[in-house]
């Protein structure tokens, strides 16, 4: 749960068939993507201050799935029971080895074959394309789960199948 710019708690997202619960800052990227691309602070602060209330608000809090703050829900879901016993570590395990159907149009990847070490990119992937997966799992610090690819199907990396901080 966040909050938006106008103080209303904000928690899942009420698109039909949308499973999303993370939120992301666009301003946040946008600041890291300046100091790369040599944007001054003082241009970031224009653009920002030129802005709506309703548009600082959608900026601050958007969805990782690319809905709006205004597209998600003000009341929470119902808790799962969590995670199996044994699995609420980080670290890696064994499961058994499967095919994993893209529902969102988008799908987020490590590459290589360590995924404790390399950045996460998010990339676009047909809905109902599919992904093989060996049996290696890996649960991140804040929770996420990971497969690995079959690096006979596709390259070498690892992709997100559970993930709080990412609304899968």
């Amino acid at each position: 749960m966040v909050k938006d710019i106008f103080g209303r708690d904000r928690f899942h997202c009420a698109i039909s068939g949308c499973q999303c619960a993370d939120f992301q800052s666009e301003a946040q990227k946008d600041i890291a993507n300046a100091e790369q691309e040599g944007v001054s602070m003082e241009e970031m602060e224009s653009r920002y201050h030129s802005m709506t209330c309703q548009a600082k608000s959608m900026y601050q809090l958007t969805c990782v799935c690319g809905h709006n703050a205004n597209d998600h829900s003000q009341t929470p879901l119902e808790k799962s029971a969590g995670p199996a016993p044994g699995r609420e570590k980080p670290g890696f395990y064994e499961e058994e080895p499967g095919t994993w159907t893209v529902l969102h149009g988008v799908v987020f990847r490590k590459d290589g074959t360590d995924p404790e070490t390399v950045p996460i990119k998010k990339s676009k992937r047909s809905t109902g394309s599919t992904l093989q997966a060996t049996s290696r799992r890996w649960r991140g610090p804040s929770g996420g789960v990971w497969a690995e690819l079959d690096a006979s199907e596709d390259a070498a990396g690892w992709v997100l199948i559970q993930g709080p901080g990412f609304g899968v």
